[in-house]
């Protein structure tokens, strides 16, 4: 005996023991579940979309889907790590680097960290470890002590801590106390050039404190890490990352008259994001600050980091409207590619919006 259901253009709906189950074509069996309802093997399409069990299995009994809610050990969660471990279970993953580094998430006592730690990691290109850790970089003297204090040794091996209490956990506060971790982008952002030496950091996302809202959150505070390697070819690798054609961010800078500088900056219309940093930080900062004071009639000194400079001097400029996108268009993007054209749009990043008609109705507001 069948099932009932619907095959729709994206998607096919279909009731199983009473409960309905959206197929969509995402999903890594949807073709399987076709070819099974074309040869009526329903046994086998019960099999390929009931996840539930896949999920109960991989976590041991750890995470349950009941009416439609996650449950970890009999309390509701919702985030973005779960919404991505149900995911990678849907497609076939075991997920189980992603189940470990959730139950070490739901130790630490910050409702910020456990909600935000996950959506940093995707944002800043940190890996998981099978522990469910992960990996961090941290820029260190050529000694290997902190370059803020010059007190904690970050030869590998060590391990680095500090109390909890210690640490700052108010992230608007961005220079603050606490160990410090960073993403690969941040770390041309910070330090004393190139005597400073990059180490690789393993963090417990239990011990995360802070991620501060600066520099797009790619950098965060914790009470404690583990210094497993030193990236010693990172002077090089940069050179060839940093200055590939798709990435903003150059090592080189331009030697151009002040008053050059100036009028090209003025001449400019409006302009995407990527196409303006991918010029802009070739300058310096003391190029940058000039061509602010200029056009804003202002007097300051220096600023103290190239992205800020960069940022405030987009920030002057006519608002850059890319082709619009209708509704329709938008709808059929994946959340992922609506956070995309929103910060193409608006340079500022979001790392999730609470569902995709939110975040098509914000889009659409912005192209106005």
């Amino acid at each position: 005996m069948g099932f009932p259901y619907i095959i729709l253009d994206e998607c096919i709906i279909i009731y199983i023991n009473d409960k309905p189950y959206n197929i969509t074509k995402n999903f890594k069996n949807y073709h399987s579940v076709v070819n099974a309802i074309r040869n009526d093997n329903w046994s086998e399409v019960e099999k390929l979309v009931n996840v539930t069990k896949s999920i109960e299995s991989f976590s041991e009994g750890k995470i349950e889907i009941v009416n439609g809610k996650v449950l970890y050990e009999g309390e509701e969660i919702h985030n973005i790590l779960v919404d991505k471990i149900l995911s990678l279970i849907s497609q076939g993953f075991t997920g189980t680097s992603f189940i470990k580094f959730l139950e070490n998430l739901l130790k630490n006592p910050s409702k910020t960290a456990v909600n935000e730690l996950y959506s940093f990691l995707e944002f800043s290109n940190l890996p998981i470890t099978e522990d469910g850790c992960f990996l961090a970089y941290k820029k260190v003297r050529n000694d290997y002590k902190d370059i803020h204090s010059g007190t904690f040794d970050n030869s590998v091996g060590c391990i680095c801590k500090m109390p909890r209490r210690d640490v700052n956990d108010n992230r608007h506060e961005t220079c603050s106390t606490g160990l410090h971790f960073c993403s690969f982008d941040y770390l041309e952002k910070f330090g004393n050039g190139n005597s400073d030496k990059v180490m690789i950091v393993k963090i417990n996302p239990m011990n995360v404190v802070s991620i501060p809202a600066d520099y797009n959150n790619t950098k965060g505070r914790c009470c404690e890490y583990e210094v497993v390697a030193e990236y010693k070819d990172y002077n090089e690798d940069k050179k060839e990352i940093f200055q590939e054609d798709d990435v903003i961010f150059h090592t080189e800078t331009l030697n151009v008259d002040k008053e050059d500088i100036i009028k090209e900056f003025l001449e400019l219309g409006p302009t995407s994001w990527e196409d303006f940093s991918r010029k802009y930080f070739k300058y310096t900062i003391a190029q940058l600050t000039k061509i602010y004071n200029h056009v804003t009639n202002k007097n300051i000194t220096k600023f103290s980091y190239k992205y800020t400079a960069v940022e405030k001097l987009y920030s002057l400029l006519p608002k850059y409207t890319p082709h619009k996108l209708t509704k329709n268009e938008l709808l059929e993007k994946t959340h992922k590619e609506l956070i995309e054209i929103y910060y193409k749009l608006t340079n500022k990043k979001v790392r999730k919006f609470r569902d995709k008609n939110t975040a098509v109705e914000r889009i659409l507001k912005e192209q106005k």
